[in-house]
């Protein structure tokens, strides 16, 4: 059974966490603080001041990182959506996301890539 998803429900939640999936960069006090551990939706930063003191923080964003395979861990997400091979895709996310040509694509409009799933998205057409 296929499951249909409208257009507009999904592409807001695609676009929303397509730009929250950018790594800020915060210094806390004075020293340079650095990533010491990623997670899907953490970081947690680490410095250490001039006297020896250190200091540490967890930073938590939806989306703030995906999983790479290729350097096996997490690191950081890219709100981009780009054209690849005449397609438009967003693949930089913990979610990728292949939009249809028009609105009218026979074979749908939005497919979304998930770890554990992935879903065709036609457009719903009022009867």
């Amino acid at each position: 059974m296929r499951t249909s998803y409208s257009f507009f429900a999904v592409l807001p939640l695609v676009c929303i966490q397509s730009l929250l999936g950018q790594e800020p960069t915060p210094t806390p006090g004075s020293g340079d603080a650095t990533v010491i551990e990623r997670g899907p939706h953490h970081a947690v930063y680490q410095s250490v001041l001039a006297d020896g003191t250190t200091n540490s923080f967890t930073l938590l964003e939806t989306g703030i990182h995906r999983w790479s395979k290729t350097d096996g861990g997490w690191i950081p997400a890219v709100a981009a959506i780009e054209t690849v091979n005449g397609a438009i895709v967003a693949r930089q996310t913990q979610h990728q996301v292949v939009f249809g040509e028009s609105a009218n694509s026979k074979d749908g409009t939005i497919d979304l890539h998930r770890a554990e799933i992935q879903l065709n998205v036609p457009i719903l057409r009022p009867i």
